[in-house]
């Protein structure tokens, strides 16, 4: 698919969805790592087709379009994820519905309630998440061993000591619900980006959320202690809850070690995003 020629009207047309590709606005989206998103605005329709282009292989988060299908295909209805409108797995593309509105900003309660909602759901279908401490260690430690001596050894210097794991109740988790996929419309915050779910604990998106190093990759200042709070009173489960405070070190302990790889792999042909990455290490080990 990579170098392939790609018009997003026409393919659109070729599926149905509207009669004359030259009457529609197409707009090239930004904002996404891996793969190639458009805006497809007409008379009566307003869509998102997204082209997928990068299985992300070897990275902490997947980047799969049968995956994202799956997921809105299982949240439709529900006002947690947009409206699938077709996936065309032979060119890699998903093209749901356009959700009005804005990326997240600064309200964290109907974030918190919006998550619970999701993982009221079973995820039966989907891959089988990490979720035991030393496991998240592990995870953590083979993202170090990527690094350059000094790197690799400040990674490690913040290695918690591992504990037995709570109780989990596996659940149908985002697992990338950083702000930037947060979409704050009329009816709430929506949650966008699905290429990467699984069946988990619902823990690891609570724990995504409040990561300094997710809010600094979208652009942001860390969570202050007081909106942490908040989020967590929002959120209605407390053995879920409970379970956070028992793993949080752990799940930030293996994005420290994603972060602080990718600070390195992508000096040379992403340095602005290498930066980032070297802010959220900062953020993660301060």
């Amino acid at each position: 698919m990579v170098g392939e020629a790609f018009a997003p009207g026409l393919l659109l047309a070729e599926l149905g969805l509207l009669a004359d590709p030259d009457l529609v606005d197409v707009a090239r989206l930004a904002g996404g790592y891996a793969n190639e998103v458009w805006r497809v605005r007409g008379a009566a329709l307003d869509l998102v087709v997204k082209r997928f282009r990068d299985s992300n292989v070897g990275g902490l988060y997947g980047n799969a379009h049968e995956l994202e299908a799956l997921a809105l295909e299982r949240l439709s209805g529900t006002g947690i994820a947009p409206e699938l409108v077709a996936h065309v797995p032979e060119r890699a593309v998903v093209v749901y519905a356009h959700v009005a509105g804005a990326p997240w900003t600064d309200d964290v309660e109907p974030v918190a309630r919006m998550l619970a909602r999701l993982h009221e759901r079973d995820g039966v279908g989907f891959p089988t998440l990490t979720t035991a401490p030393r496991s998240l260690l592990l995870e953590g430690d083979a993202f170090a061993t990527r690094c350059s001596r000094g790197l690799r050894e400040r990674v490690l210097s913040a290695r918690p000591l591992p504990v037995e794991e709570p109780e989990v109740r596996r659940r149908l988790v985002h697992r990338d619900c950083g702000p930037g996929n947060v979409i704050v419309g009329e009816r709430g915050p929506v949650l966008i980006d699905w290429q990467c779910p699984g069946l988990g604990d619902p823990v690891e998106d609570l724990c995504g959320f409040l990561s300094p190093a997710c809010q600094v990759l979208y652009g942001r200042s860390p969570l202050p202690s007081w909106a942490q709070e908040r989020f967590l009173a929002a959120y209605p489960d407390a053995i879920v809850r409970a379970r956070f405070h028992v793993l949080r070190e752990f799940y930030d302990y293996r994005m420290l070690g994603y972060c602080a790889w990718r600070s390195e792999a992508l000096a040379s042909t992403r340095p602005a995003d290498a930066s980032t990455y070297r802010r959220a290490v900062r953020a993660l080990l301060a």
